[in-house]
This record gives C-alpha cells, sequence and structure tokens, in this order.
C-alpha cells in the first residue's frame, strides 16, 4: 500500500484512538493498569506537541516505547502495517529500539525484542521507508539482526545503495555487524564508493571504530589500499599524547597491510614512524623492506 493511503489510514486511527484507549486499559490485568494510562498520556502527549497532518501512528509511538504488554493489546485494534509519512513502520521502530537491549542478556529479558517479537508475524519485514531503508537495517542489536534475518534480504539496498552490514557499521553497533557478516557483501559499495570496511574507518566512534574494523578488515577483498590509507587517517588523527588510541588500530593497520600493495604499504610505514610509534609495525616493517 503506498504511503499516501497509509497517511489516511493513520489520521482516521488517531481520530479513534481516544475511544479505543479506554477499552485498550480495561482489557488489561488490574495491576497493569496505570502504567498504561501513563504510557498511552505520553503518546498522546507526544503527538499532540508533532501534531501535523501526518502524525505517526499509535502503535508505533507504542513500539518505540518498547512497552510489550500494551503493544500487545494495541495490535488488536490497529493495523500494524501501517507506516508514517516517512514510511516507517511499527516492526522498523521496534527495531530501532532494541539498540536499547543488552547483548550479554537473553533476548527475553528485552522489552524492546518482545515488541519485536509480537509484531513480526503481523508486519511485512520487506517493507521500505521513503529513504529505501527495511526493518533489517534498522536493527540495534544483535537480538533484532538474528529475529529478522529468516525473513529479510540482508543484500538489500536503500536509496543510497548502503546495505544493512552498512547501516550496523555506520550506527556503531559491533555485534549487529557481527550477526549479519555471514550472509552479506563485505565488498559491496554505496553510492559513495564506500564499502561497510571504510565507513568503519572513516565515520566509527573510536572504540566500535576499531572493533568494527578488526571484524570487516580479515574479510575484505577489495579496495585494500584505500581502506589501509583510511586506516592510517584514523590512526593519525589521535592526539599525539594518545598513544593507546593510536595504537588501538595497530591490528587492523597490520591486517589491511599484509594484503595491501608495496607501495600503499610504504606510505603507511611512514606516517606511523612520522607520529614516533613506541613499536614499530612488524608487517608494516617486513613489507617496506621488499
Amino acid at each position: 500500500m503506498r504511503n499516501t493511503q497509509l497517511r489516511t489510514k493513520v489520521g482516521a486511527e488517531l481520530q479513534a484512538a481516544a475511544s479505543v484507549d479506554t477499552a485498550v486499559i480495561e482489557a488489561l490485568p488490574e495491576e497493569s493498569r496505570e502504567q498504561a494510562r501513563a504510557t498511552l498520556a505520553k503518546i498522546r502527549e507526544k503527538q499532540q506537541a508533532t501534531r501535523n497532518d501526518e502524525p505517526p501512528p499509535t502503535i508505533f509511538a507504542a513500539a518505540s516505547l518498547a512497552d510489550p504488554l500494551l503493544l500487545s493489546e494495541l495490535v488488536r485494534h490497529f493495523d500494524p502495517r501501517l507506516a508514517d509519512s516517512d514510511g516507517w513502520t511499527p516492526l522498523m521502530a521496534a527495531a530501532r529500539a532494541t539498540l536499547l537491549a543488552r547483548e550479554d542478556a537473553p533476548a527475553e529479558a528485552s522489552p524492546s525484542v518482545q515488541c519485536l517479537k509480537i509484531l513480526l508475524p503481523l508486519s511485512d519485514p520487506m517493507a521500505e521507508s521513503s529513504s529505501g531503508r527495511t526493518a533489517l537495517m534498522f536493527a540495534g542489536s544483535a537480538h533484532a539482526a538474528n529475529l529478522l534475518l529468516p525473513v529479510s534480504d540482508p543484500k538489500a539496498r536503500d536509496e543510497r545503495r548502503r546495505t544493512a552490514l552498512m547501516h550496523a557499521v555506520l550506527d556503531n553497533r559491533p555485534a549487529v555487524a557481527a550477526a549479519l557478516l555471514a550472509v552479506s557483501n563485505v565488498d559491496a559499495e554505496s553510492d559513495e564508493g564506500a564499502t561497510a570496511l571504510d565507513y568503519a574507518l572513516g565515520f566509527g566512534h573510536r572504540r566500535a571504530g576499531v572493533k568494527l574494523a578488526e571484524l570487516l578488515a580479515p574479510l575484505a577483498t577489495s579496495g585494500i589500499d584505500q581502506s589501509l590509507e583510511l586506516a592510517v587517517a584514523a590512526t593519525t588523527s589521535k592526539a599525539a599524547e594518545d598513544a593507546a588510541a593510536r595504537n588501538s588500530w595497530r591490528p587492523v593497520v597490520d591486517e589491511l597491510a599484509s594484503r595491501a600493495s608495496a607501495g600503499a604499504a610504504k606510505a603507511a610505514l611512514a606516517k606511523f614512524r612520522a607520529l614516533d610509534f613506541p613499536k614499530t609495525s612488524s608487517v608494516l616493517a617486513k613489507r617496506s623492506n621488499n
């Protein structure tokens, strides 16, 4: 269904929401009703603050708030396939909300993952937002990625030809990237000519960027010289006194240098030495002597 039709349905849903609220709350266990009233009040307040001709659907806001008990009631009243003005579906909102889920905790312990489980069988996981992103591209945790993968195409591209793996990198989500590695094309390029590794090296947060690059570097088979150049740039961007931050990139540089051209390896070594690193990379030193 096209977004214009969906927005019409969303508007009708919001008009009916006030009368539905009471029925939804009364259907809940007595001990949960007060919390549900507070949650719905938050939803209403948010909708009123941002109200325009294309307000977000109630179920979308509920998915974002990660309240599985309330959401399980709302799906009985509202169509979970509705999208907002940007083409976002409740499933996308739930997938994004899992970024608050602890990766080291069981999926069952996360309210946001529970919301995703509620919505998944009722939704189209391959629905696209206005920018071409699917729910998998919004996954905020490995739990979400593992739930969505069986019914999603990990190699799908958005309007900028970015894959789910690239979005995991740009969102600084190493656990999500790890869940996607086996089913993704690591060498795929966006419309900017950048791979997931290039994004990790060029835009990654310091700690997450290093972890992501360490995951991706051994699997990259093309554009190694370019990636090595980016890795050295990430290293030399650190303050001179921050040796630990600089040295954290050494394994990535070593891995890429071992497969880069001799010229690229020598150039990288020259920049490393210019920073007076405590220990010259053994791989780079070996390459420079060839």
